[in-house]
Parts: C-alpha cells; structure tokens; sequence
C-alpha cells in the first residue's frame, strides 16, 4: 500500500493538469461560417468527395477496346493515347480513330505526335520512345512515354479533382468554382482563364481571418487537372 500511494498522488496530479489545460480554450479552433470569410464566393459549390476523380478504369477500356492480333506498336499508342484523353477529359465522350504524324518507334529518343479528337477538341500527344523491353532487341516492342501538348478538360472533372483534393479539409468549409464550360481546351503551363477558390485561413494574437483565395484552372503534361496560383 505504500508503494501504491505515490502513484495515485501522481495520476491525481495528471488529472489537475489535464483539467487545467482543458479550461484553456483554443483561440484559433474555430470553425468559419461562410459569411465570415472576405471576399466574394464564386457559385458552384464543390463539397469534398473521397470518390476517385474520373471514369471507371472498365469504362476506359469497354469505350477503347485493345485491339486483337498482333497491333504494330503506333497502332498499341493510338489506343493508349485515346484512352488517356478520356481519363483527363474525366466523361466517356466522342472520340475518333485517331492518328499519329509518324511511325513510333524509329529509335530511341525519337518523338512522334498522336492527335486524338474528343467532343470536336483536339488534343494533341507527344510519343517518345524510351528504350526496348529486355530480351527484345531487335523486335518490334519499344518502351514509350507520352507528354501532352495540348488537351481538354470538363467541368464535371474539374469539380471532381477539387472535391478529391479537398477531401481533408478541416474548416468545414467547401472550395468554390465558377461556372466551367462543359468542355474547354488547356494547354500544359497555360490558365485556361478559369476559376476555383478556397479558404485561406490565418490567426495572430487570437484574431482570425479568412477569406477567399483564387485559384488558376489548368493541366499538366500528364492530363492531370492542376490547380495553381494566378499569374504564375
């Protein structure tokens, strides 16, 4: 019993403790309502979504069917390509056959470019031959990666990259857009000119701001919606 009274004079001090610290309030916990936060919100609401952006890998590939027999390797990229214009464009939608300027794979580092039309759009691929698989010299398999030069991106898309992006968040609050085109192009490392927003939150001293800080709308070389700083 002895030994046992030191511990419980300890734990009754943990407990004074943790009730102090308990009293203390947080002065930069809370969360904002929507009319607290400056500047004017964009329309379209945007809740997070824990939902994988885009369409079903199944759908892709149900849409662009592999080709049978033994397709030459531009024939294999006309297929690769069309299925990553529907992934970054994020609906399955028009596509036609699609075509490449050149043979792919006349050498390694030798770059070919696959256009494919989406909804009337067309996107543009850059195809570059990397290497060989091993055991296939002399074949006719080639390693290949793509880069897009110039491509299309949906609305629906777009709302869904930022709920997915945004699906962390803890200030209760969702992000924002414009009303987006239901299709528009984008370039890699261009704006497109639209807009998306998000709460910028800070607190000194126990004061807290929020407001609205604007977002570029654009995609990068992998077809990947991307959201940056305006005039960068």
């Amino acid at each position: 019993m002895r030994r046992a009274a030191p511990v419980m004079v300890a734990a009754g001090a943990l407990l004074v403790l943790v009730a102090g610290c308990a009293e203390e309030a947080d002065p930069c916990d809370d969360t904002p309502e929507l009319d607290q936060v400056e500047g004017e919100a964009l329309p379209v609401e945007v809740p997070p979504s824990d939902v994988l952006p885009g369409p079903d890998p199944e759908a892709v590939a149900s849409a662009v069917p592999a080709l049978d027999g033994f397709p030459s390797v531009t024939e294999q990229v006309i297929v690769n390509v069309r299925r990553e214009t529907l992934e970054m464009a994020g609906r399955i939608g028009g596509l036609d056959a699609g075509r490449c300027d050149d043979v792919v794979g006349r050498g390694i580092g030798s770059v070919t470019r696959c256009t494919v039309t989406y909804e009337g759009v067309e996107v543009v691929w850059a195809v570059e031959v990397t290497g060989t698989p091993p055991g296939m010299f002399g074949g006719t398999d080639v390693e290949y990666a793509t880069r897009l030069e110039s491509g299309v991106l949906t609305a629906g898309k777009v709302y869904e990259q930022l709920a997915w992006n945004t699906q962390t968040r803890l200030n209760g609050l969702s992000a924002r857009c414009e009303e987006l085109p239901g299709l528009f192009p984008a370039v890699p490392g261009e704006d497109t000119g639209h807009r998306c927003q998000d709460v910028h939150y800070s607190c000194t001293d126990g004061v807290e701001t929020y407001r609205w800080e604007p977002m570029s709308v654009g995609v990068d070389e992998e077809g990947f919606v991307e959201f940056g700083v305006p005039g960068d």
